[in-house]
C-alpha cells in the first residue's frame, strides 16, 4: 500500500498514521525521516542537506523533493510501501510530486471544517504547572475546578494563529483535489469531541478509523491482491502463441472504454505480466535495471516526463528477463506516439498483437459528461448508471474534465497519437469494441473477443 496522508492540525492524524502502518506493515515516512536517513547514509543528498542545516536555512521544495523520490525509491519502501505523512503542503509540492512519478494507490484527506477546528483548537489551554493540555470545549472530560484558574492559553492557540495554522492545510486540500481527484479519499477527522452539550457530531479516533477503513477498502483490497499475485508468481499460467512463444501484447484505449477490466481478463488468462505506463518505471527499479536507476537521476534533475530512449531501455530490461520473458507481457498504454512506437521496434520490442479497444466517440462523449462529484464526500457518480442518492444529489456537480468541450479534445489526441502509433504496427493491429457500461455481459463479450483475436 503507497498513501500520502494529510489532516489539519487537530484532526487525529497521528493516530490514523499509526494505524495504517501497524494493519498494513507499511513504512512511516515523514520529513524528518527523510532528512535523518540521508545524513545517516552521508549520501550526495545528505550532505547537501548537512549544509543547509548548518547554514540554518530552510530546505527548498527542490532538494525536499530529491529526499522524497531517493527514499521511497529504495529498501523498505520499494517492497513494503508507504504512508508519506504531512507532505506535499503546497501546491507546487503537490505538482513536484506528479512530475516526479510518486504515486499513491490513495491520498488520505482526514479532514475537519475550518470553523469547527479553529473554535476547538481556540479552546486549548495549558496548566503550567502540571503541564497538561485541556480543551474548553471538552464536556466528557471536564476540567477540575481547582486548575481552572492557573491555565493560560498558548501565543500558537489564538484563534487569529490558528486560522493562519490550518489554513495551508485547505489550500492544499483544494489543490490535491483539484491535480488527483481520482485518488483522493476525504474522511472526517476528530477535531472536536462528542458530546450532548457541545458538538454531537464530534469523533472519536475510533470512528475516525472505521472511517478511513472504509475509504480505504478498495485500494486494502488491491494491495492484497498484488500481495497475493505476486506470492502466485509459481503458479502463473503459461500460454503460448502459434509460434510456440510466450505472448507479446500491446494495448491502447480511451478512458472508460472497458481496457481497465480487459486487462485484468488477459492477465489472469494468459498468464503475462501488465506492464501499465506508470508502473514501468517502479517494475525496473524493483530489478533494479541500469536504465532505471539513470530515469532516476532525471526525475532528480527535474526532467519530467521520463525520456523516451530510456522508457524504452527499461522496457527491453524488462521484457527480456524473469517472469516477463518467460510468461509473456501485455504492454498497456505504450506507445503512445510514433516515435514511441518506431523506437520500440527497432529494440526488437515487437508484438504478437497491438489490441485496439474500440469505443465510438459519441458513446464516450455521452458516458463521460454523465460523471457527477459529491464534493463533501469525493464521490463520483453517474447520471445513468449510478446515480447520487436523493438527498444529495443537488450538490453534485460536474468536473471540469468531464464537461463536453474537454471530453472532445481529449478525445481527438487520443486518436490521433493511436494512429499514428498503431501504423508501425499496423499487420499486428486487432481492433475490438469496448463498452462504456461494466455488465458481466460486457465482460464476457470483451473477453470472447480477445479469445478470438488470440487464437
Amino acid at each position: 500500500m503507497e498513501a500520502t496522508h494529510q489532516c489539519p492540525p487537530g484532526g487525529g492524524k497521528g493516530a490514523q498514521v499509526a494505524n495504517l502502518v501497524t494493519k498494513l506493515g507499511c513504512m512511516h515516512v515523514t520529513t524528518g525521516v527523510l532528512q535523518a536517513a540521508a545524513m545517516k547514509a552521508d549520501s550526495e543528498l545528505g550532505k547537501e542537506l548537512k549544509k543547509v542545516k548548518e547554514a540554518k536555512e530552510t530546505v527548498s521544495d527542490d532538494l525536499m523533493m530529491k529526499l522524497v523520490v531517493d527514499h521511497l525509491s529504495q529498501g523498505d519502501c520499494l517492497t513494503k510501501g508507504w504512508v508519506l505523512d504531512g507532505f506535499p503542503r503546497s501546491e507546487e509540492q503537490l505538482v513536484q510530486l506528479n512530475d516526479n512519478l510518486i504515486v499513491p494507490d490513495k491520498i488520505l484527506l482526514v479532514d475537519v471544517p475550518e470553523e469547527a477546528l479553529v473554535a476547538h483548537t481556540s479552546s486549548r489551554r495549558f496548566d503550567p504547572e502540571t503541564h497538561q493540555t485541556y480543551f474548553l470545549d471538552d464536556a466528557v472530560t471536564p476540567i477540575p475546578d481547582d486548575v481552572k484558574g492557573r491555565l493560560q492559553q498558548r501565543d500558537n492557540d489564538t484563534e487569529e494563529k490558528v486560522r493562519e495554522l490550518v489554513g495551508s492545510y485547505y489550500k492544499t486540500k483544494s489543490a490535491i483535489l483539484s491535480h488527483n481527484l481520482k485518488k483522493c479519499c476525504v474522511v472526517d477527522g476528530e477535531g472536536t469531541f462528542p458530546s450532548e452539550s457541545g458538538n454531537a457530531n464530534g469523533k472519536t479516533a475510533a470512528e475516525v478509523w472505521n472511517g478511513v477503513c472504509t475509504a480505504l477498502y478498495s485500494s486494502t483490497l488491491k494491495a492484497e491482491k498484488r500481495k497475493k499475485k505476486t506470492e502466485a508468481e509459481g503458479s502463473r499460467k503459461m500460454t503460448k502463441n502459434s509460434s510456440g512463444e510466450p505472448w507479446k501484447l500491446f494495448i491502447t484505449g480511451p478512458p472508460a472504454s472497458g481496457k481497465g477490466a480487459l486487462c485484468e481478463h488477459i492477465v489472469s488468462q494468459y498468464g503475462v505480466v501488465h506492464l501499465s505506463t506508470g508502473g514501468i518505471y517502479h517494475a525496473a527499479m524493483k530489478k533494479k535495471l541500469p536504465a532505471a536507476e539513470k530515469a532516476k537521476q532525471k526525475i532528480l534533475e527535474g526532467v519530467h516526463p521520463i525520456p523516451d530512449d530510456l522508457m524504452i531501455e527499461m522496457i527491453v530490461g524488462l521484457v527480456n528477463q524473469g517472469t516477463e520473458a518467460e510468461h509473456g507481457w501485455l504492454l498497456d498504454g505504450f506507445p503512445r506516439t510514433k516515435d514511441q512506437a518506431e523506437q520500440l521496434k527497432a529494440a526488437g520490442v515487437l508484438p504478437d498483437k497491438y489490441i485496439v479497444v474500440d469505443v465510438p466517440d459519441e458513446e464516450l462523449v455521452e458516458f463521460c459528461t454523465k460523471r457527477v462529484l459529491d464534493p463533501s464526500t469525493n464521490t463520483l457518480f453517474h447520471l445513468t448508471t449510478n446515480p447520487p442518492p436523493d438527498e444529495i444529489k443537488d450538490r453534485c456537480v460536474q468536473r471540469n474534465d468531464d464537461e463536453e468541450a474537454t471530453v472532445r479534445e481529449r478525445l481527438k489526441v487520443y486518436n490521433d497519437d493511436t494512429s499514428a502509433a498503431t501504423s508501425v504496427f499496423e499487420k499486428e493491429v486487432a481492433k475490438i469494441a469496448g463498452s462504456t457500461t461494466s455488465t458481466d455481459a460486457d465482460e464476457e463479450k470483451l473477453a470472447a473477443a480477445v479469445s478470438a483475436v488470440l487464437q
